[in-house]
């Protein structure tokens, strides 16, 4: 302002332009203070025009990017200002402005020579930035405060801006986050420091320090030095280095690198290292990175691009648990590991037209679930090869699954870093199963394609071979091709061919499987089935589905034969489904169970549901997704005699009716058993006849057994009693003091195992007979077994009712003895302690011997009298 100027007022000057529209009014003269006002609006886009504000003045010192933060969605801000502007040297500067949700103050002196000026912007809520702000600070939530100063000369004045920050929405989250600028003449730099953590994306840190040393002449960022320090899920890294711009892209010369454990693990650069990146080329150059700690070593010195390389490396860790931890903490493992061992050895020279490389790896594992003794890897390239070895020859262990051993060749393509198209051999163990594989592996986009030339599946001994070249194509989503699967041999016979896409599916498949004894015990969950290394599988299948994605028409047949070797035990199970395309009514058919003699049991199964191949998902139709009904059918006990003990054998006819129906996870069960007499002998000498009528009810998750059962007669053999304990003639050995060879371990505990609700009558009216030498009784009585859904961990019920003893004797002490009285009576306790009430009776002469038995069976008493009473 000219200091001539008597005055000036303006009572509304309009400008516009690039920059927007801008009102002003006011009035100032040399006596008068200055009162003004502005009003403004800003065009969208964002400003391009603002990055044209020249100056020599503060406006030199701020980034031209800070002229993008300009957005339409600030249509409207006013400001007043009121001071003291003399046109003198030494002027003084105030201005405070309140809108809502922000506090604006700045106050100051400026004259030609000096300046001093301090500026705060406080923001309270950052919500009312919303829309101001790139994306990532949507809806951000907390509070902001910039605040910046300038001192010294007009030119040249030594700047300082600082930014606080404490905010979060779904992307960002900063604690006492503090980003700072400082300038003065010869010097810039800039710090960000987060001491409480800070979390952008999937990036997290517990802590963050950087300091950068800028070009203090230009607002370009390089070259810079500085150092970094981070932490997060127990792990912190440690950079000092510098950061310049070469001709084709950057160079890195670090003075220093560290990686810490929280529990003190660590691995850290033994001398100063360069890295070079070079964009365009894609090129990096590494010169003398040697890195040693507890954790292992790693080197590299060499430079690799697409199109040349003189590299070499090394790498040796071994890793354990604690590090593994932090690890899976940051990028998810497969499971949970204890060690890890991992050497890398890597020499790549030579150029495109005559490219050399061997890479070499080693690894081991461990873990709860997980162990891998050995792994092998080999990567050889050539002008004209590249070749891919793996090798895992003490095989591979993953909860209860186990490979004995894999093997993989492929020849990879020799003129690219690309994996397709491949050619190579694939061979695995395990449990006796076997896997060869000859085939060429491509990619097209998303569709992977297999064209097999051989393909063998060995199951102890049998085979299943491939006729002849086979091609399978899927992109592991909705696409699945199958031409000219063909397998056969000893194992049987596998067929399968058609399309699946996003417009429908044409697929049949053919199965018609003998897998041996043993081959069972290869399947997950197998191992635990009773004998199952004896056990052979049949399977015999037709599956055919035809239509659109949703819902198209399905048959299936087939039917599956458990038998075990050696003997007549041979169970079946076939099943017959169909369902027209699109129909809304469930898959139904046919079920039965067969025995080597024919059927066993009958009836109908259907399936309610929709399925979705593009999906790859069965949705059950709730509470009607199952409907099973079996039955009813006569049902000859004796053909369940080969799935029972030999000792144990079967008679009779039982009626058989069963149904479930409801959710598949616990349907609704009714039916029951009903026979009007059924034998069961075991032993060779005991066999009991009865009658009954048993009923099931509840659902799958709580079963209830409800009914009657009457004995019609029996004959009950029991163990003889033991033999004496001590010979009675000669020495008797007690105990022997033998040193023990190993550790007893105790058996894991059993899972446990529920046991169905249970309210069933026992009717004994009599001609039950117990028998063993020197002891004949007959039984008679009623009693109730009971088990409710509390006690179903239980397998034996309570008791409740009275057995009687009708008639009988007993021999004790060379003497026999008839019963007189006998009731044993159960009070329905878990834990069965029945009420004895016995009197046996023996003559001697004249003289009646009486034993009389009270108590309980846990706690009996005895009391011996006579007739006539003897003193």
């Amino acid at each position: 302002i000219p200091r001539d100027l008597a005055g000036l007022r303006a009572r509304s000057l309009q400008l516009t332009g690039a920059l927007g529209e801008w009102d002003v009014a006011g009035a100032y003269g040399p006596a008068d203070s200055l009162a003004a006002t502005l009003a403004a609006r800003w065009p969208s886009p964002p400003l391009a025009g603002a990055r044209a504000l020249l100056g020599d003045s503060l406006v030199d010192a701020i980034p031209p990017r800070l002229a993008s933060l300009w957005t339409t969605d600030a249509a409207h801000l006013e400001l007043s200002a009121r001071g003291v502007l003399a046109p003198t040297p030494g002027g003084e500067f105030d201005l405070t402005t309140a809108l809502p949700g922000l506090d604006l103050a700045a106050v100051g002196d400026a004259s030609q020579a000096h300046v001093d000026l301090t500026a705060r912007l406080a923001l309270a809520d950052l919500s009312a930035a919303d829309g101001l702000l790139p994306a990532a600070f949507d809806s951000l939530r907390g509070r902001a405060t910039l605040t910046a100063s300038a001192v010294g000369a007009p030119r040249a004045p030594a700047l300082t801006a600082s930014l606080d920050l404490d905010a979060a929405n779904r992307t960002l989250a900063a604690r006492d986050l503090r980003l700072r600028l400082r300038q003065a003449p010869g010097h810039r730099r800039l710090q960000l420091r987060a001491p409480s953590g800070l979390r952008y994306g999937d990036v997290a840190l517990d802590s963050l320090d950087l300091a950068v040393d800028l070009p203090p002449d230009s607002l370009t960022p390089l070259p810079a030095s500085g150092r970094l320090v981070a932490a997060g899920r127990g792990l912190a890294l440690g950079l000092r280095a510098g950061l310049r711009e070469t001709a084709d892209g950057f160079a890195l010369a670090a003075d220093s690198l560290a990686l810490r454990s929280a529990d003190g693990h660590h691995l850290a650069a033994t001398r100063p290292f360069d890295a070079v990146l070079a964009p365009a080329s894609r090129r990096l150059t590494l010169r003398d990175l040697a890195l040693d700690g507890d954790l292992g070593t790693l080197s590299a010195d060499g430079a690799a691009s697409p199109d040349s390389a003189d590299l070499r490396a090394s790498l040796r860790l071994a890793l354990p648990r604690a590090v593994l931890t932090r690890i899976d903490s940051l990028v998810a493992l497969p499971t949970a590991l204890d060690t890890l061992t991992l050497v890398i050895d890597l020499d790549a020279h030579g150029n495109a037209a005559n490219p050399r490389a061997d890479l070499a790896l080693e690894a081991s594992a461990a873990g709860p679930e997980f162990a891998l003794p050995s792994l092998g890897v080999t990567l050889q390239q050539a002008a004209d090869a590249r070749r891919l070895t793996l090798a895992l020859p003490q095989g591979l262990q993953f909860r209860a699954s186990t490979v004995d051993s894999v093997t993989l060749a492929l020849a990879l393509p020799p003129d690219s870093l690309r994996v397709f198209p491949a050619t190579g051999r694939l061979r695995a163990e395990a449990a006796g199963i076997g896997l060869s594989l000859d085939a060429r592996v491509d990619q097209r986009g998303a569709l992977l394609s297999l064209a097999g030339d051989s393909l063998d599946l060995r199951v102890r001994g049998r085979h299943l071979t491939s006729r002849g070249p086979f091609r399978v194509e899927t992109d592991r989503a909705t696409r699945l091709r199958v031409e000219g699967l063909t397998l056969s041999g000893g194992l049987g016979e596998l067929r399968a061919a058609g399309t699946l896409d996003s417009t429908g599916v044409d697929l049949g498949v053919h199965v018609a499987l003998d897998l041996p004894a043993g081959a069972l015990l290869g399947l997950p969950g197998a191992a635990d089935l009773p004998r199952a290394d004896s056990l052979a599988l049949g399977v015999a299948a037709d599956v055919t589905l035809k239509g659109g994605t949703r819902d198209p028409a399905l048959a299936a047949a087939g039917e599956v034969e458990l038998r075990e070797a050696g003997s007549a035990r041979r169970l079946g199970v076939a099943v017959d489904l169909s369902r027209p395309a699109g129909d809304a009514e469930p898959l139904a058919g046919t079920l039965a169970l067969s025995d080597a003699n024919g059927a066993l049991l009958s009836g109908t199964l259907a399936l309610g549901g929709s399925l979705d191949l593009r999906e790859h998902a069965w949705t059950p139709a709730g509470e009607e997704a199952l409907d099973l009904a079996l039955g009813p059918n006569t049902l000859p006990l004796a053909r369940l005699a080969p799935y029972l003990p030999p000792s144990i054998g079967l008679e009779g006819d039982c009626r058989v009716q069963l149904a479930a129906r409801g959710a598949l996870d616990a349907p609704t069960l009714s039916g029951g058993l009903k026979t009007a007499q059924a034998t069961a002998r075991w032993n060779g000498q005991s066999w009991v006849a009865l009658k009954g009528d048993v009923a099931l009810g509840g659902n799958a998750a709580r079963p209830r057994v409800t009914g009657s059962l009457a004995t019609l007669s029996g004959n009950v053999r029991l163990p003889e009693p033991p033999r004496p304990l001590l010979p009675a003639e000669g020495g008797a050995l007690l105990w022997d003091a033998a040193p023990a060879t190993a550790p007893v371990v105790a058996p894991p505990p059993a899972a446990e195992q529920r046991w169905p609700d249970l309210d069933l009558t026992l009717s004994v009216p009599g001609d039950l007979w117990l028998r063993r030498s020197g002891l004949e009784l007959e039984l008679g009585g009623d009693l109730r077994l009971l088990r409710e859904s509390a006690e179903a961990v239980t397998a034996q019920p309570r008791a409740d009712g009275e057995l009687s003893l009708r008639q009988g004797n007993a021999k004790f002490l060379g003497r026999r003895f008839d019963v007189e009285r006998g009731i044993v009576t159960f009070f329905g306790e878990q834990a069965p302690d029945p009420a004895l009430d016995l009197l046996l009776s023996s003559q001697l002469g004249d003289t009646k011997v009486l034993i009389a038995v009270g108590g309980t069976a846990k706690a009996p008493t005895f009391a011996l009298s006579s007739e006539p009473e003897k003193s």
